[in-house]
C-alpha cells in the first residue's frame, strides 16, 4: 500500500520535510551553468537572461501542474525537474530586483503590503491534500512582494522594523528545525493538539 505524505503515518518523522533540500541541492548544482551559459547566449543582456529564465519556469511549471491534473500527484510534487520553477521565479525575483525595473510608488506600496497579508493568512489554511494553488499564490506573491519592497518608500519602514529582520534572519533556521520540533513536541505532549 502506497503511504501519503501528508497523512499520519508520517506525522511522527522528523525528517520529513529534508527531502526538499535534496531538490535544492540538485537545483544549486545545476543552475549556475545554466545561468554562465545564458550569459553568454545573451551576450549580458538582463532582459534576454530573464526570457531564457521565463521560458524554463514555464516548461518546469507545466510539467508540474499538467503531472497533478492527471492524477499523479507523487510525480508533481517530488520530482526535482517540476519543483524547480519556483527556484528559478526566485532568481529571477533577484534579477528583477537588481534592475532599473521600476514601479510607481503607490501601486508599489499597495502591492507590498497585499501580498504581505497573503503570505502570513496562507500557512493558516489548512488541507488535506498537497494544493499546487497554494503553491503557486505562494511562490508568485512571494515574488512580488521582494520585487515590490525593493522599489518603494514602504521598504525604509521594513528596514528599520527590527522584528521583520529579525524574522528573515532566522527564517531559513526555522525551516530546518520547525518539524523536528513540532514532531518531539507530539511525542512529549501526546495529549495536546496545539502542535497539529
Amino acid at each position: 500500500s502506497q503511504l501519503s505524505y501528508f497523512g499520519d503515518e508520517f506525522s511522527y518523522n522528523p525528517f520529513l520535510h529534508t527531502w526538499s533540500l535534496g531538490v535544492e541541492e540538485q537545483f544549486y548544482l545545476i543552475f549556475p551553468f545554466l545561468i554562465v551559459f545564458l550569459i553568454c547566449l545573451s551576450k549580458g543582456s538582463l532582459k534576454k537572461i530573464l526570457n531564457f529564465l521565463l521560458f524554463f519556469v514555464v516548461l518546469s511549471f507545466v510539467g508540474f501542474l499538467g503531472t497533478f491534473l492527471m492524477g499523479n500527484t507523487t510525480v508533481s510534487f517530488f520530482f526535482s525537474p517540476f519543483r524547480f520553477w519556483e527556484m528559478i521565479l526566485g532568481s529571477m525575483t533577484y534579477f528583477l530586483s537588481c534592475s532599473d525595473f521600476k514601479l510607481s510608488n503607490k501601486f508599489s506600496n499597495f502591492l507590498n503590503i497585499f501580498s504581505l497579508l497573503l503570505i502570513f493568512i496562507i500557512p493558516f489554511i489548512r488541507y488535506e491534500k498537497f494544493s499546487p494553488l497554494l503553491v503557486v499564490i505562494m511562490s508568485l506573491f512571494t515574488a512580488i512582494n521582494i520585487i515590490s519592497y525593493q522599489k518603494n518608500s514602504f521598504k525604509n519602514f521594513r528596514k528599520n522594523f527590527s522584528p521583520f529582520q529579525f524574522l528573515g534572519d532566522c527564517s531559513y533556521s526555522i525551516y530546518l528545525y520547525h518539524w523536528p520540533l513540532i514532531v518531539y513536541s507530539k511525542w512529549l505532549f501526546p495529549q495536546n493538539n496545539f502542535v497539529g
